[in-house]
């Protein structure tokens, strides 16, 4: 008597080939993997997977978008039992390992880019279901919302290294090439945490340890307390997105210097060189106005956001080159009749020596008789002794959620003797509720100098003073408001 063929109810047959496909790949491997072995396996006609497939290539789409489903529900699962966002991250990296090592065949099939029909909708779905959990991941360490289409180049970076690190891990481990380099006592398990506590992840400030990493801390600390570097604040996630916000408008510290330097352009002529661009607040304003202009930032971070902003405006662009390099030793190959440095970035070079090399190196970017623009907070005594509970607290919008950001001065320690000023800063972003979905602590180190010492220093290192305001406006000098310089090259 022949055995009847298995029915099914409408809409089952496709799974029952599916899970038939997935069984035949995980004993046989990809190489034994047919049409007609699913349809055998699965115990149904030879037609039927064609009818619901189309071919081979459709066949294997389709279990890998299976896959990448899966993949997905098991990385978001991993991330909402986290305590923190950095062990959320690591959670989902684990969870990315375990589904390798599970399913081995069907993961490796995932990324068999040339077996597969990336045109198919479920799969392209899928792999962007999946995307969109680390991406979370990794913007929720970050502090800021990370999409698909506002990606910086920074954030894709660390990205990249989450992925990178898990995904190559996975693979060495299913082709047997760790076996050898796990010593005697310790396991896969143990060896993957080892790499999380070593990775690049952990240097790029993606990933901090412990404490660090539960108060999403940005900046480094010594045992002391004292800042490792004076720049820290501008190389960390919300920190970064949010400087126009918090630095300019209402409340900012700067913003109504654009129109000054403006002023020194049409004076002095271009091309321009700004040191420090940062987000290029003042560069993209004076290259609208017609001028070229060079602008030079130490952090990647801070120049991702000029390039977005160019990005808006292909003939500003145009007119606009942005180089990453350190004031205190960079060479263009080029003069300038005009340099700039706003916004007081100047004070974050803390040693005296630094000053000294940079103005040094300035003035050879300049042509004979050019001119030096330099910005800084004249020191108030008074101010520097305040505490950190006597400093007001900033608050902006994110410019890309919305959410209110407010940054508070939690530490502040002035050392009179090295005239440096060091503060520890925290940012939180709230939600319409109230509650905080990102935080961040980060620090800055300023030296602050008498306007008499920074006359000399000018002197030594061969500028004339040219003039010299308390603001943007030409107001006399006056104690304790800006020192904004206009110098020469002798």
């Amino acid at each position: 008597m022949l055995k009847r063929p298995a029915t099914y109810h409408h809409g089952s047959l496709r799974e029952a080939l599916l899970r038939a496909a997935e069984r035949i790949l995980e004993r046989d491997g990809i190489q034994g993997l047919t049409l007609r072995a699913a349809a055998r396996e699965a115990g149904v006609s030879h037609a039927a997977p064609k009818n619901h497939f189309g071919d081979l290539s459709g066949l294997l789409s389709d279990l890998a978008a299976m896959g990448f489903e899966r993949i997905a529900e098991t990385m978001a699962a991993a991330a909402r039992d986290g305590d923190d966002p950095g062990a959320c991250l690591i959670a989902v990296g684990r969870s990315y390992v375990a589904f390798a090592r599970s399913h081995p065949g069907l993961f490796q099939l995932m990324y068999r880019s040339e077996r597969l029909d990336m045109s198919r909708p479920a799969l392209r779905d899928a792999v962007a279901a999946s995307g969109r959990v680390l991406l979370g991941a990794v913007g929720a360490v970050r502090g800021e919302q990370v999409t698909p289409q506002t990606l910086t180049v920074l954030q894709a970076a660390h990205i990249a290294s989450a992925w990178s690190l898990v995904h190559g891990f996975a693979l060495l481990l299913l082709d047997g090439r760790l076996s050898r380099m796990i010593p005697p006592g310790a396991d896969a398990d143990s060896l993957l945490d080892a790499m999380f506590d070593a990775s690049v992840l952990k240097d790029a400030n993606l990933m901090e340890s412990g404490e660090s990493r539960a108060r999403g801390v940005c900046s480094l600390t010594s045992p002391e307390g004292a800042v490792s570097d004076s720049n820290a604040y501008y190389g960390c996630g919300l920190a970064v997105a949010t400087y126009d916000a918090l630095h300019t408008g209402d409340g900012g510290s700067i913003g109504s210097d654009v129109a000054f330097y403006l002023g020194c352009a049409r004076r002095f002529g271009g091309p321009v060189l700004e040191l420090a661009t940062g987000t290029g607040r003042v560069l993209i304003a004076v290259a609208r106005a017609g001028y070229e202009v060079v602008g030079l930032d130490a952090s990647a971070a801070m120049l991702e956001v000029a390039r977005t902003k160019l990005a808006k405006e292909p003939q500003t662009e145009a007119r606009i080159q942005l180089v990453q390099g350190d004031m205190c030793d960079f060479s263009l190959e080029r003069r300038f009749p005009l340099a700039l440095v706003p916004a007081r970035a100047f004070q974050h070079v803390i040693e005296p020596e630094d000053q000294r090399r940079a103005l040094r190196c300035i003035r050879r970017h300049l042509e004979p008789g050019g001119h030096l623009v330099v910005d800084l907070f004249d020191a108030n005594f008074e101010a520097l002794a305040l505490p950190a509970e006597g400093m007001p607290v900033r608050e902006a919008r994110h410019p890309i959620s919305g959410n209110m950001i407010r940054r508070r001065v939690t530490e502040r320690r002035n050392d009179p003797l090295r005239q440096v000023l060091r503060e520890t800063l925290r940012l939180e972003e709230c939600d319409s509720s109230g509650a905080v979905v990102a935080r961040e602590e980060t620090s800055w180190a300023l030296r602050w100098s008498l306007r008499q010492e920074m006359a000399y220093l000018f002197e030594l290192c061969g500028f004339n003073v040219v003039a010299q305001f308390s603001d943007f406006k030409g107001s006399p000098p006056i104690y304790g408001r800006e020192q904004l310089w206009v110098v020469s090259a002798r």
